[in-house]
């Protein structure tokens, strides 16, 4: 596969990265919790597991960006590591705040704001944008 080109409106880049964030984030989601029910089968105990717990959440945190880092590549966002590195502390903050399942929609509205700043900045630094100052 090779990279879009980089005629992508960047809105649609936006929309497109955000819809990336989404598909990850769930589908991470989904295999820890299809983990959590083996272990839950395997071996169902009335205390808490404590491991799978930790496993769960460092699954979710560092899934997610690495899974988002090569879509956003592929959409040709300037930045996509940036970008995907930064859902690292966006993840922390919103999986121990409010979840696990309500951080897929915190990281898919960061991912759609952060690929929008570095568009801006991207056009920005060609010169693409201009204040309206005098030079």
């Amino acid at each position: 596969m090779k990279p879009v080109e980089r005629t992508l409106s960047s809105p649609r880049q936006a929309a497109l990265g955000a819809l990336a964030a989404a598909v990850v984030s769930g589908a991470v989601w989904a295999l820890g919790h299809a983990v959590a029910a083996l272990v839950g089968t395997v071996s169902p105990g009335p205390d808490a597991n404590i491991g799978l717990g930790m496993f769960l959440l460092a699954l979710h945190t560092l899934a997610v960006p690495l899974g988002m880092w090569w879509p956003l590549r592929l959409l040709g966002v300037p930045g996509a590591g940036l970008v995907a590195g930064g859902a690292i502390v966006v993840l922390v903050v919103a999986v121990t705040s409010v979840g696990v399942l309500a951080s897929v929609v915190v990281v898919t509205a960061y991912t759609g704001l952060a690929v929008l700043a570095a568009g801006g900045l991207a056009a920005r630094r060609r010169g693409g944008l201009h204040s309206g100052g005098a030079a």
